[in-house]
């Protein structure tokens, strides 16, 4: 089914994601809450009710939990450990690129599809981390993997059907178990508009459409075994704050500052995503200028095949633009119809596409911004000895730049960006990031020091600091949490006559010493860094013993 070289393809993307994984820690906010949540799941044996810190988590369904859980299990509770599973689904969505891309194309165009997509920087990135987006994407794919054989064998037998059907209903389980509604809703979309658009020669007739909405419900049904117990569970809490706050609620209003407020607000985020696909799928995007303008003639010239491409890419482009809250992770499920069509204009047709000014320009403006930032955060913010690392992997980007521009016409170019990319990707994370993280990060050092100086069984409170990342690397058993609370909860503790250890941040650990002199704190260590999460506020916070 898949040739030797695009199973090596995918294995050696899969290795390098693996080696990415351990570069970098977690990266707030949802890196440690999905991974400390599928490690508690597994530490309680409750692989029913999602919990972050003690805590019912309703946020996402199960199986990204699960997955994680899982795999810190077997390899330990550590960055690589909860990022496992996202590189095996990266390299499987990349052969079913292939599968898909093979029968539009042919097969030449589906190895290059399969180089587009695992060398953009947004597929290494979600490849890498112990997010859900990848394990969405696999889901996603294996629908439309179905989907596309159907389309492209109007005379498959019943029992052939059939399989389709049921490898249809599992992919769009899998997106279920992830992230609800989400794919069912731009799965359906798709489907609805290529049924839609397609002339009626060119595709199955509307009874198979009518299947593919009896799979999609099959997997419904399946989805709501879980749903229904677990909501129940729960006290209602996967309905009221997982479905009418996580989803309904992001879809109306922005969560968290993820998009505009008000009317013009959301007007003015509406195409917010068109600049996100251009900059965070670099490099490929140096040939989308040239796709847009040769649209015309590949439609004439492939009908079929780039009205399924346009259904598969604007629906999900228009779905996420209309939701109001916007994070440049959400639009990924992008990633694979953009990856076909650049492979499909870069080397194919008869007019294939090349990079002018305006790619070029988006690519420079790219590859020398970060360059830069990278160049001036070696030389202020690196921690010794990474500074001459940083630094020379900040020129790295714009020299990449550079040699881009002036290699434009040449025809191996495409090849050369998928090189200049996975090499700009490890010398970030490997040279950059492990050199920076020390100033803008602390978690990782305050977990340390609570497992190095704190008894398993011990109170410990957490006071101004709230930041998952925390809980993930303290690593604290479930049944004795780390209680998050506010500094008048935190009195009433004091006054109980209880004692225990406390993190708290400079300003409020200088109120309740001030407030609360007879308790007795001794420091036992402190700590400060730039606090991204924070917009690079100096932050100071120590571990403290305090007792009556």
């Amino acid at each position: 089914m898949f040739p030797r070289y695009v199973v090596v393809l995918a294995l050696l993307l899969t290795a390098f994601l693996f080696i990415l994984m351990p570069a970098t820690m977690l990266w707030d906010w949802d890196e440690p809450l999905y991974a400390r949540t599928g490690i508690e799941m597994f530490q309680s044996g409750d692989l029913m009710m999602p919990r972050f810190n003690g805590e019912t988590f309703a946020h996402k369904p199960p199986l990204g939990y699960w997955l994680m859980g899982l795999s810190a299990f077997i390899f330990g509770e550590t960055e690589f450990g909860v990022r496992f599973f996202s590189g095996p689904a990266i390299g499987l969505s990349a052969l079913l690129v292939y599968s898909i891309a093979s029968d539009m194309f042919g097969a030449y165009v589906a190895k290059k599809s399969v180089i587009v997509f695992a060398t953009g920087l947004m597929t290494l990135y979600l490849g890498a981390a112990a997010m859900m987006d990848a394990v969405l994407l696999l889901g996603m794919l294996l629908s439309t993997w179905a989907v596309v054989k159907i389309l492209y064998n109007p005379a498959l037998g019943s029992s052939r059907l059939l399989n389709l059907l049921g490898v249809f209903c599992v992919g769009m389980l899998v997106t279920m178990l992830v992230k609800g509604p989400v794919g069912p809703v731009l799965l359906g979309a798709m489907v609805t508009v290529i049924w839609l658009t397609l002339p009626s020669n060119s595709r199955p007739s509307f009874k198979v459409y009518w299947g593919l909405v009896l799979a999609g419900l099959v997997a419904l049904g399946l989805f709501m075994l879980w749903f229904i117990p677990a909501n129940i569970l729960s006290g209602g809490e996967l309905v009221s704050e997982g479905v009418m706050v996580h989803i309904v609620g992001r879809a109306l209003a922005p969560m968290e500052g993820h998009g505009g407020q008000g009317v013009f607000g959301y007007l003015l985020f509406l195409p917010v995503y068109v600049p996100v696909i251009f900059l965070l799928f670099m490099p490929w995007p140096v040939y989308l200028p040239g796709l847009l303008v040769g649209l015309k003639t590949r439609f004439i010239e492939n009908r079929k095949e780039w009205t399924i491409l346009s259904a598969w890419f604007l629906s999900t482009l228009v779905i996420f633009s209309i939701a109001a809250t916007k994070l440049p992770h959400y639009i990924y499920p992008v990633a694979a119809p953009m990856s076909i069509a650049l492979a499909a204009v870069i080397f194919s047709g008869s007019k294939r596409a090349a990079p002018n000014w305006v790619g070029l320009s988006l690519l420079v403006f790219f590859y020398v911004g970060l360059g830069g930032v990278i160049v001036w955060a070696g030389m202020t913010l690196a921690v010794k000895p990474y500074g001459f690392a940083i630094v020379s992997a900040g020129l790295f980007f714009i020299g990449f730049a550079v040699w881009v521009v002036g290699r434009r016409g040449v025809r191996n170019l495409a090849h050369e960006l998928a090189v200049g990319s996975l090499l700009s990707v490890f010398a970030l994370y490997w040279a950059v990031l492990p050199g920076l993280e020390p100033t803008i990060k602390i978690s990782r050092e305050i977990g340390q020091a609570i497992n190095e100086n704190v008894d398993a069984n011990a109170v410990v409170h957490m006071v101004g600091y709230s930041e998952p990342s925390l809980i993930f690397y303290a690593s604290r058993d479930v049944n004795h949490p780390i209680e998050e609370t506010s500094v008048s909860a935190f009195a009433n503790a004091l006054q109980e006559g209880q004692e225990g250890y406390l993190v708290i941040s400079s300003d409020e650990r200088k109120f309740i010493e001030a407030a609360y002199g007879l308790v007795k704190f001794t420091e036992i260590s402190s700590h400060s860094a730039y606090n991204f999460n924070k917009n690079g506020v100096l932050e100071y916070v120590y571990l403290l013993k305090w007792s009556n």
